[in-house]
């Protein structure tokens, strides 16, 4: 527990979205410990009440070997607190959590699928064309493009992935494409996920130091509108 103390930033998702492999990321602080109790910032995306009891993963990360490595442990939604009360007097929402497990190290899968924020270096690209990231995973990702790209679901295409100057080409398969809700007024946009195939070792390598580095960013953001 000496890693789990006020002030460290935590992501955590529904234990049982996560057991079917489709889940949300939720990102959060915590505000105390109290043994195995712990006091969270309302998360981003917003966690409703219709969520109390419900069992969820925990994940944060920390050193170990000299090297960032991910740990994650079960917990429950014990209550949520409209208007707990902060060292500087603020009062804010809150969420308790009761941890149920020990921490141990998490294994990010290859379905972890990241969202990645605007102005983010890790760009995919196809046909010379930028392709609008919206999340990524070590092994696959999701993005919006012009309808003028030809994406055609079961269909293999070749793609760069790349930040700065590392740049990698990767044959992927397209597994789904969807046209934009408000296609009225996006008429030329379409929207994809797609499979990396094939990827190697150093790519998975540069995809995993990538989706760690928008991690500490993201949770960085998350400190600061806590």
């Amino acid at each position: 527990m000496t890693d789990i103390k006020p002030g460290l930033g935590v992501e955590f998702m529904f234990y049982a979205d996560y057991a079917k492999d489709n889940f949300r990321i939720m990102r959060s602080v915590i505000y105390d410990t109290l043994d195995k109790k712990l006091i969270l910032s309302q998360a981003q995306p917003t966690v409703l009440a219709s969520s109390l009891k419900k069992d969820i993963v925990v994940t944060y990360l920390t050193r170990e070997r000299g090297q960032t490595a991910r740990f994650g442990f079960p917990a429950f939604i014990v209550d949520f607190m409209r208007h707990y009360e902060l060292a500087s007097g603020e009062r804010v929402s809150a969420i308790v959590i009761e941890q149920t497990g020990a921490p141990e190290r998490f294994n990010i899968r290859l379905h972890y699928r990241l969202k990645v924020p605007s102005g983010s270096y890790l760009a995919l690209s196809m046909e010379n064309r930028k392709l609008n990231l919206i999340d990524i995973s070590v092994g696959g990702g999701k993005f919006s493009c012009t309808s003028a790209l030809s994406l055609v679901p079961h269909s293999r295409i070749r793609i760069t992935v790349g930040s700065g100057r590392q740049r990698y080409d990767l044959e992927a398969e397209v597994l789904r494409v969807w046209s934009s809700e408000s296609q009225r007024i996006h008429k030329d946009l379409q929207f994809a996920t797609v499979k990396f195939l094939h990827a190697g070792h150093e790519v998975e390598h540069f995809l995993g130091k990538e989706i760690f580095r928008i991690e500490r960013q993201l949770l960085a953001e998350c400190k600061e509108t806590a």
